[in-house]
């Protein structure tokens, strides 16, 4: 039973999180700014939230380091935001639902997409150069 209101309570936690960026924060066009998951402690009194930035390409100049520098820079922003809110976002949480402990909130760069892209770079060099090998 614990467990299920463990889960309960993050995906809630990630609703009101996730609806005051969107509602209370500006947000840089071009820029995505996606909260991924939530965990939360055993003893419910602290969370950490996991979020991913995504910069849109940009269409006008398309440079690969280009994009990885306004990707970084927009990062390095959103990290900075959401840290200095954590107490805006831990007043929202009291103040939208019915909980004994209002936990901590605490941000996290989620870097399973950069991970994933990485293995699946490795994974595809060594289907072509197996199938260079193989003819």
């Amino acid at each position: 039973m614990r467990d299920e209101r463990k889960v309960k309570l993050a995906k809630q936690i990630q609703r009101e999180v996730n609806g005051v960026i969107h509602k209370d924060f500006h947000i840089p066009t071009g820029v995505i700014l996606t909260i991924t998951d939530v965990t939360i402690s055993n003893d419910c009194r602290s969370c950490c939230v996991f979020y991913s930035v995504y910069v849109a390409p940009d269409t006008a100049t398309g440079a690969v380091q280009d994009a990885d520098l306004r990707l970084r820079r927009a990062t390095g922003r959103m990290s900075r935001m959401l840290t200095r809110k954590a107490n805006y976002f831990k007043y929202i949480i009291g103040k939208n639902m019915r909980i004994k402990n209002i936990p901590e909130v605490f941000f996290k760069l989620d870097q399973t997409p950069a991970r994933a892209a990485k293995i699946d770079d490795i994974l595809n060099q060594i289907a072509r150069e197996s199938g260079e090998g193989g003819s």
